[in-house]
């Protein structure tokens, strides 16, 4: 995709850059016997490639197929014993088709390749020595739109019987498809122009782009257009490609305005018709789809296993990064943890890709962070893609443009890095020296020869491989480990993301790793405690900085031999100002004068290792975290307004043996102004609420419960209901209550309330008129809920 939007929010960088990564490289010694020596899809490892930035052959500077080709021994040299090579066996070519773009995301011909990077008879020699080496080939495959340049598409416009419709065209006015609500289909603020183009060969009429004029979409709804893409796919597959990379499918068929200009039932109709003629062909080949939004859309794509066979995962990549710059195993926790209905072979984890900035560059190049974030990547569930360069720390050329994260390859530290004798078509990166191939090469310590490393080891064990993946416990939550298990091995990875030596203790409690059983180091040669009944709960390990260890676990049980503990119980308390409700689970602060409070947590770990505490706020914002033992208890003083309102919920987190414990519905806090409280009568809630024309709401009214009467009693005077200054009516589900506004400025006022028989109840609040402080209503805050 080739779009200038969406683009990846990353983290700020601000902290300085650590010392120096400690990492051996060498093969360890008396290393087990690989299980998988001809890795299937799982134990896979994908390399995105730009041809055009790869390697050039001829001086012209611009990279092309015979330069790749010269590279392929650098990518995996088809020997599985040695770990010289990459080990990479998927490559992902960005679009080589012809296009008169740089980036080839508008092709003109889909049958031919781009003749600046070669021929056919180019292409199927790389085809043919990257199988020879066990390299699978997926191209880039654009069919949401192509060029407008492509004959399809001037044909269309000369309303040529044959393409004709084979783009979406309307002659709807632009205002009314404004008003009916196109725009991007990503959202944001756009209109019907930025989809709706003219052509002056199709006066009054417009065609549809979702990414710009240049990239017409083309109407898929067309059995011919679907046709032809099936003949593509044909032509590919015959030629020996093993897949394709699908650009930009979540756009494929729109139906409307959103939301139906993304994400269609037509979209998946089309795909499932897509996969059937593809396996038809070729039934080992298989897609990859881009699907960059929330996980709950990427899913669709998996279409009860009908669907594309993978979908790339944004949220990895952000996770890992997360985890890294932050040094806290929370973020890659959560991101494991998280619920899917897809299994994990379908999600495909990275870093970044050349939509996206290179990840160094939101560390300031900082290697020992570049290191980490590899080492997550490379051990985790689903096939993982490493974007050229990443594999040694290559940063982005410059900033801005996507152009600077397509930059040439760096090989060397000369000054145009081994990439071409001419001039490169783009700048060099920024680190090209020491950060290339040969000078990382040739340092057993340097983060590409860690990647070669994992890359082989993931290719030769069928555990990393697998989507089973068991969080572990551990004392400090600057540590990642988790326990990958294979159906009869398992690999224990730890990895420090700190720049200092760790001694920690891991649990085991709640995995599925025997109690006595003999392990043994896969990234370096290294003697190692063996897991017995004594240390099962705290199993010790040393960790260099920013070291990575794989410990080969032989013999894995797929049952317990130790029933799990019981998760830690949470509860929170709160200091002066507060005033709990259990019956209605939410605390009301009472302190006019002190908006500050103090809450404390206390923890029960019943038997857990706990690595740490954290407090949020309701808007999820974090409050403080807590990684020593107890009490956990802190001072919040960020409403420092008393008229402020809102339910603030605040709620502890417990980290334990590699999972999380939220804390229980009754200990949830909330924090309301003084200004509306709650009146209950016969576990019915009743929620007063101002608005700046000083109407109230009563809410969760039982229908059995009756108000015989209402009356507020202010400082010198009373109202009954349905008095001039105050009155009451029931209106559906909700008594509403209007109160005189020349009586709403500061002042006390006690509600009394008779019901079915005359019951009294009654609540004091103070009534402020909220107009001078807030320019919205309450209308957007519920009650809660019993």
């Amino acid at each position: 995709m080739n779009k200038n939007v969406l683009k990846k929010n990353f983290l700020p960088v601000f902290l300085p850059l650590l010392s120096t990564f400690i990492l051996s490289c060498a093969p360890g010694t008396g290393s087990p016997t690989p299980i998988n020596t001809h890795p299937s899809m799982v134990n896979s490892v994908g390399y995105e490639i730009y041809v055009r930035s790869f390697c050039d052959s001829d001086g012209d500077g611009i990279g092309d197929l015979k330069g790749l080709i010269s590279k392929l021994d650098y990518l995996n040299d088809g020997n599985p014993d040695t770990y010289n090579d990459l080990g990479v066996n998927v490559i992902w070519l960005m679009p080589i088709f012809k296009s008169p773009s740089i980036h080839g995301y508008d092709q003109t011909d889909y049958y031919d390749i781009n003749p600046t990077y070669g021929t056919l008879a180019d292409f199927q020699e790389f085809l043919d020595k990257a199988h020879a080496r066990g390299i699978k080939v997926i191209v880039d495959l654009v069919i949401n739109h192509c060029s407008d340049q492509s004959t399809w598409f001037t044909q269309s416009v000369a309303k040529n019987a044959t393409y004709k419709d084979w783009f979406v065209w309307t002659n709807e006015t632009i205002g009314n498809l404004d008003t009916a609500g196109w725009q991007k289909p990503w959202g944001g603020v756009s209109s019907a122009s930025d989809v709706w183009l003219a052509d002056a060969g199709r006066p009054g009429e417009y065609f549809y782009a979702a990414f710009s004029g240049s990239q017409p979409d083309l109407n898929l709804k067309n059995t011919a257009v679907a046709q032809e893409i099936d003949n593509i796919v044909t032509f590919w597959l015959n030629k020996g490609v093993d897949g394709f990379r699908l650009d930009a499918i979540r756009y494929l068929i729109e139906t409307g305005p959103l939301p139906d200009q993304a994400d269609t039932p037509e979209t998946l109709t089309f795909l499932r018709n897509f996969q059937a003629h593809m396996k038809s062909i070729k039934s080992s080949a298989f897609t990859i789809g881009e699907v960059w939004s929330i996980l709950s859309d990427i899913e669709k794509y998996y279409d009860s296993d009908q669907g594309v066979d993978m979908c790339f995962d944004f949220d990895a990549g952000s996770a890992v990064e997360a985890t890294t710059y932050f040094q806290n195993n929370s973020y890659i926790y959560n991101y494991l943890n998280t619920v899917r209905t897809v299994p994990m072979t379908f999600l495909s984890p990275f870093l970044a890709n050349h939509d996206q900035p290179r990840y160094p560059n939101n560390w300031d190049g900082d290697t020992n962070k570049s290191k980490v974030a590899m080492a997550i990547l490379l051990t985790l569930p689903g096939m993982p893609f490493i974007y050229y360069g990443e594999e040694f720390g290559m940063m982005n050329s410059g900033g801005g443009s996507d152009l600077y994260y397509r930059s040439p390859m760096q090989w060397d530290n000369t000054p145009k890095a081994g990439f071409t004798t001419g001039t490169p078509w783009n700048n060099i990166g920024t680190n090209y020296d020491p950060y290339n191939v040969a000078s990382q090469t040739a340092d057993p310590n340097s983060q590409l020869n860690m990647v070669k490393k994992l890359v082989n080891l993931r290719t030769k064990y069928s555990a990393l491989g697998s989507t089973n993946t068991e969080l572990i416990g551990c004392s400090q939550n600057s540590i990642v480990t988790y326990f990958r298990k294979g159906t009869k091995d398992g690999i224990i990875v730890i990895i420090n993301t700190l720049g200092t030596v760790q001694n920690v203790n891991l649990n085991f409690y709640d995995t599925c790793i025997p109690q006595s059983l003999s392990v043994q180091s896969l990234m370096k040669a290294e003697s190692l405690t063996g897991i017995t009944t004594g240390n099962y709960g705290a199993y010790p390990v040393t960790l260099q900085p920013y070291e990575v260890k794989l410990i080969y676990v032989g013999s894995v049980l797929d049952t317990r031999t130790v029933a799990p503990l019981p998760p830690p119980t949470v509860t929170l308390s709160l200091g002066e100002g507060f005033v709990y409700r259990p019956e209605m689970n939410y605390v009301t602060w009472i302190a006019h004068s002190n908006s500050n409070f103090i809450i404390t947590a206390n923890v029960e770990s019943n038997g857990n290792m706990i690595s740490r505490v954290e407090f949020w706020d309701y808007y999820y914002n974090f409050m403080m975290s807590f990684d020593t033992t107890p009490p956990y208890e802190f001072t919040y003083n960020n409403y420092p307004y008393p008229w402020d309102f809102g339910d603030y919920r605040v709620y502890a987190k417990v980290f334990y043996g590699g999972s999380s414990s939220i804390s229980s519905a009754g200990t949830n806090l909330y924090r309301y102004s003084p200004y509306y409280e709650s009146i209950i009568i016969s576990n019915s809630y009743y929620i007063f609420r101002m608005k700046p024309t000083e109407i109230f709401y009563t809410s969760r009214i039982k229908t059995n419960t009756i108000i015989d009467a209402m009356y507020v009693t202010g400082e010198f005077t009373s109202w009954v209901q349905n008095s001039p200054a105050f009155q009451m009516i029931l209106n559906g589900d909700f008594y509403e209550v209007t109160i005189a506004s020349n009586i709403c400025s500061g002042k006390m006022y006690k509600f009394t309330l008779f019901t079915n028989g005359n019951t009294n109840l009654s609540k004091v609040m103070w009534l402020w008129d909220f107009a001078n402080y807030r320019y919205n209503s309450m209308d957007n805050y519920n009650a809660i809920a019993p």
